[in-house]
């Protein structure tokens, strides 16, 4: 995916693709950009694949920014830039947004799941 922000690239076939992620990708790539660090969206979007993380939200209220951050490798002045942006993040995500599955349905989690989610 190449992005008008500095020409991000993801490789998205190493990842699984899916509108959650392309959502989450996109929120990444602002957040990121807003701190001069668009290069860094691959990292930031395999670091969330790894720990489950759907959404920024996600981040926040498990309070893992400084782990998200800590991932990225990043030089003093920019890991404390990221940090600010996410605490303006933690202010405007007070409130729980609206489910992402609300808008795509439920996580299936396996075959067993699905039935049982077809049958309801």
């Amino acid at each position: 995916v190449f992005e008008d922000l500095g020409t991000v690239f993801v490789d998205m076939a190493a990842l699984e693709a899916s509108p959650l992620q392309d959502i989450l990708l996109n929120d990444l790539v602002d957040l990121l950009a807003s701190c001069g660090l668009d290069h860094k969206a691959s990292e930031a979007l395999a670091w969330c694949q790894e720990e489950g993380a759907e959404t920024i939200h996600d981040i926040i209220m498990s309070e893992e920014e400084e782990a998200f951050v800590e991932a990225l490798d990043l030089k003093p002045i920019k890991r404390d830039r990221l940090l600010k942006a996410l605490s303006q993040s933690t202010k405007e995500h007070r409130a729980p947004p609206p489910s992402v599955h609300q808008q795509f349905g439920p996580k299936v989690t396996s075959t067993a799941h699905a039935e049982q989610l077809l049958m309801s």
